[in-house]
């Protein structure tokens, strides 16, 4: 039964990912990637707060595993990068990536303190 919670979340959370993504705008719209960053970003806080807010239950599979699992995503992350890097956009790369790990870890610590304050 769980799995369909999981299933369910997913399809949420990759809708969510392609309306956010084109609100945001797409990759080629811009010298850097706004939108995954932004994504990956948003869902890293989310997932921290989920896993510190919530005990292990249904909701949060559909949450944490479903949501989080599907809105954001690392390959899209890996395939911009290497478009930056192969474009010769070395330093917009360089960026991206310390940037995103940097920022997609602090997100993660600041959603743990929000879930810790609402759990």
């Amino acid at each position: 039964m769980i799995s369909l919670y999981v299933a369910a979340g997913g399809v949420l959370g990759a809708l969510a990912r392609f309306g956010v993504g084109s609100w945001l705008g797409a990759p080629t719209t811009s010298a850097f990637p706004w939108a995954t960053f932004v994504i990956n970003l948003t869902g890293s806080v989310l997932l921290g707060v989920l896993m510190r807010a919530f005990p292990p239950s249904e909701l949060r599979a559909l949450l944490a595993i479903g949501f989080c699992g599907s809105f954001t995503t690392f390959s899209t992350f890996g395939y911009e990068l290497a478009m930056l890097i192969q474009g010769g956009a070395h330093t917009t790369a360089a960026v991206y990536a310390l940037g995103s790990v940097v920022a997609g870890v602090a997100g993660v610590f600041l959603g743990l303190a929000i879930g810790g304050a609402i759990g």
